[in-house]
């Protein structure tokens, strides 16, 4: 009965005092030793909790073997918070911001974070089995030696993490979860069900390449292609296979020709047609609206890719789907490899990135331009 009459006595001077640094000082020692004397219970009245942050920040925005458990600190602003070797189990941060946010050494088990903002949020050494990060925004989140076992992070936006030994075995994940274009060291993911993902064949591979390989893999041999690139795959193999049209020059006698191949998804079509109208005076550009209707198209591309002496492909997500442009990249290279034939990658878009870097590894002839000017003046 006194616990109660001191939480209640509690809570009314939190609600009434005008608050110094020497009352948040006081008041934060009272509710440490509430705490400890009633810790199965939450001590902070709802009415109360803006209140109970504001003496926090007032006291510092560090903080050391504090126990929280059990309170409701939802929709409330911790950012820029720091806490070590504190207890959080079972709290509930729902909607709150957490940006910036660490913590260190603090027992998260249970803890909800339900569409909470934590981008850039930073857990060392921490336990947060069946904690409920689902629909957070945890963009860009460091997380090293810590302990994620079955927490559910549905939905959650998981992009651009850093991630060192830290165990996501049994972690819920569904398709509207965002994973990917992150860096990850000693994470294990063959215990943890990530087929169901609904992420893009680019991004997968990016994954794969992350984790250098294997622990991911699971999720590229279950991935499930939409009926387009079925169909692209489809006609690409098609076009690999009918080898008769460009094997007529495979012993290397080319008609060498300073001709400049620009390789392109229509996609960007608007664009590649201003590059080359505006520049076809200063390089011998050439571009597919030269070709000629009475003539085989596939054979005056063939005699273009067999006779140029550098090409410039523009590389966006639209280019790495469909089944000609992968062909022409494909001939490319293995152009590259029987003579000198420069290849200039033009980044369109960022998901083309992860694999402009694994071509650069592969193939010597490939130079990655970022932009139309440092092409121009390379070219």
């Amino acid at each position: 009965m006194k616990i109660n009459r001191d939480v209640t006595e509690f809570n009314d001077v939190l609600g009434e005092t005008e608050i110094s640094e020497k009352t948040a000082a006081n008041m934060m020692k009272t509710f440490h030793k509430l705490k400890i004397a009633n810790q199965d219970k939450a001590i902070i009245e709802a009415s109360n909790k803006v209140k109970f942050v504001t003496i926090m920040k007032m006291v510092g925005q560090k903080h050391e073997k504090y126990n929280l458990s059990k309170e409701d600190l939802s929709n409330l602003d911790f950012s820029d918070f720091i806490f070590s070797d504190c207890n959080f189990e079972y709290t509930n941060f729902q909607n709150s911001n957490m940006d910036a946010v660490e913590f260190t050494y603090c027992c998260l088990d249970h803890a909800v974070f339900h569409k909470a903002m934590m981008e850039c949020a930073c857990f060392r050494h921490c336990s947060c089995r069946e904690a409920d990060f689902s629909d957070s925004h945890l963009l860009a989140s460091y997380m090293e030696d810590s302990d994620w076992g079955k927490a559910n992070v549905c939905g959650a936006n998981m992009l651009e993490i850093e991630a060192h030994n830290w165990n996501v075995e049994d972690m819920v994940i569904n398709k509207n979860t965002s994973v990917g274009e992150g860096e990850f060291s000693n994470v294990e993911w063959s215990k943890t069900n990530v087929t169901n993902l609904n992420i893009s064949l680019d991004q997968v591979k990016y994954f794969l390449q992350s984790t250098n390989g294997g622990k991911f893999l699971n999720v590229y041999t279950n991935y499930k292609k939409s009926s387009f690139e079925q169909k692209e795959d489809a006609i690409l193999e098609a076009l690999l296979n009918d080898k008769d049209i460009y094997m007529e020059n495979a012993a290397g006698k080319y008609t060498k020709e300073p001709l400049i191949f620009i390789s392109y998804a229509s996609e960007q079509e608007s664009v590649v047609k201003d590059f080359y109208n505006t520049q076809k005076n200063n390089f011998p550009l050439w571009m597919d609206i030269e070709l000629k209707k009475q003539e085989q198209l596939r054979t005056q591309v063939e005699t273009i890719i067999n006779s140029c002496s550098k090409a410039v492909i523009f590389l966006s997500k639209e280019y790495i789907v469909k089944a000609w442009t992968r062909y022409e990249l494909y001939r490319l290279f293995e152009e590259s490899r029987k003579r000198e034939l420069k290849i200039y990658l033009l980044i369109v878009s960022s998901e083309a990135a992860g694999l402009a870097g694994d071509m650069l590894k592969k193939e010597s002839s490939i130079i990655v331009i970022d932009t139309l000017d440092e092409l121009i003046h390379i070219l």
